[in-house]
């Protein structure tokens, strides 16, 4: 699709090379395309033609954003906001890079302005939602997943996020509520399993913790922190299987640091 797109607006450029719309859309498909430095270009001759079009400055920002290079994407979206300060995107946009860059607080005023233009999005709730738990403010994060859950009750991301924020804040039991929904809604998201599990060991029931991390692995075999998980509560009762744990997560990632550990640890107590 977009190949079509790009080989249209360069048709249209060869006839018209002055054509701001088909520098713009050109842009734009290049940037979907990954060729960053190629929207880049075909963005500054946008700006030659119109260097105060807020849509062009953003999908500057949005390239740099993409690139990883956060401080430059500030830059542009800033740029958009002085020339209109009510642009949805850049608010957005520049709550995102923020949080990035570790400016929790300012992302989250970003967030905030950002929300005054369109209060029910549910994307930006959900950042808002995470920004707060970096800021440690668990009440007010969750708060802001059950403004976005009144919107999208079947988010699974939401439920998991919300209950991820209930365990940090010490909240267990109604932790496992949010897990439990968004099992209800997806039965097989290994993350969610995984989650759970850890609510589990938090409150001491390692049988029910193992069965959750046990239907994490049945979904993804690979997931290190769940075998991790798993090690650890097989410890005290089955070593031989705690190993085989340890030694499966080292196959996929030899420098999991908890791993070598507890593979040191569970061998030198056998020798004891």
């Amino acid at each position: 699709m977009y190949g079509d797109a790009l080989e249209f607006y360069d048709k249209v450029l060869e006839l018209d090379s002055g054509y701001f719309n088909a520098w713009y859309g050109r842009g734009m498909v290049l940037g979907e395309l990954g060729r960053y430095q190629d929207a880049l270009d075909s963005y500054d001759k946008a700006l030659e033609l119109d260097s105060e079009n807020v849509d062009v400055w953003y999908g500057k920002g949005l390239i740099f954003q993409r690139w990883g290079m956060y401080g430059d994407a500030l830059e542009f979206y800033d740029k958009v906001l002085e020339l209109d300060s009510g642009y949805f995107n850049a608010w957005y946009g520049r709550g995102m890079v923020l949080g990035e860059l570790g400016e929790y607080q300012d992302a989250l005023d970003s967030y905030d302005k950002a929300l005054e233009i369109d209060p029910k999005n549910v994307g930006l709730l959900n950042n808002r939602g995470s920004t707060l738990g970096m800021l440690g403010k668990y009440q007010d994060a969750l708060n802001s997943y059950d403004k976005a859950l009144e919107i999208d009750p079947h988010s699974v991301g939401l439920w998991i996020n919300k209950g991820f924020i209930q365990r940090k804040s010490g909240k267990y039991h109604e932790s496992l509520k949010a897990f439990d929904k968004a099992l209800g809604i997806d039965p097989n998201n290994a993350d969610t399993w995984f989650q759970k599990g850890c609510v589990l060991m938090d409150l001491k029931e390692n049988c029910e913790a193992l069965k959750s991390f046990n239907k994490a692995l049945e979904i993804d075999p690979s997931d290190a922190e769940a075998l991790y998980n798993k090690a650890i509560i097989l410890t005290d009762t089955d070593q031989q299987n705690a190993l085989k744990c340890l030694n499966k997560i080292l196959e996929i990632n030899s420098e999991f640091e908890p791993a070598l550990k507890a593979k040191k640890e569970l061998l030198e107590g056998k020798k004891e």
